[in-house]
């Protein structure tokens, strides 16, 4: 299995509070992230350059206070998903 990093796609996201609304461009579909998502969103937008999921739990770990013990599958699942949505682009880690 080939290991990835993440960053930002192609989005337009308006933070409202602690969701935030992100729509993939050029043609959406727009989307309401909630929970952990916009915090991902944070993590990656501060560091400019792909992350792994383990460097995104790291960044999240400043952010949350209680972080659950599965936490990297949870993580690593869910930038998969947000990838799978166009709100990430997965890049392949040659490190």
């Amino acid at each position: 299995m080939t290991a990835h990093r993440y960053r930002l796609g192609d989005v337009v996201i308006d933070r409202v509070e602690d969701e935030a609304w992100v729509a993939p461009l050029p043609s959406g579909p727009i989307m309401l992230l909630q929970g952990i998502s916009p915090l991902v969103v944070d993590v990656l937008t501060a560091a400019g350059s792909p992350l792994t999921s383990h460097e995104v739990l790291e960044g999240l770990r400043g952010l949350v206070a209680d972080v659950p013990t599965d936490a990297e599958a949870i993580v690593t699942a869910h930038l998969v998903d947000l990838a799978e949505h166009g709100v990430l682009e997965a890049v392949a880690d040659d490190a």
